[in-house]
């Protein structure tokens, strides 16, 4: 089982979840991947959602464009957290 696979898995149960990939092409293969392997025959769409919807609902300053660097520091501080 892949790392995404085992953290849908162990999150797909909390509605408040929110998982981003990088396009909404990604982000629809794994909603759809996601019902194969967690036992739930539906889940709502906007669990998975692209980054780029991602930061114009969840960002302030909604619907303005994020900058290369806010990006950076975003990815960087999952990394540090993760790696904690």
């Amino acid at each position: 089982m892949s790392k995404i696979e085992e953290i849908i898995t162990q999150n797909a149960s909390d509605f408040n979840t929110c998982f981003v990939f990088p396009s909404s092409v990604c982000a629809k293969e794994w909603m759809i991947a996601a019902l194969d392997i967690t036992p739930y025959n539906s889940l709502p769409a906007d669990m998975f959602i692209a980054w780029d919807d991602f930061k114009k609902e969840y960002f302030i300053g909604k619907g303005k464009p994020i900058s290369t660097n806010t990006k950076k520091l975003f990815v960087n501080k999952l990394l540090e957290n993760k790696r904690d």
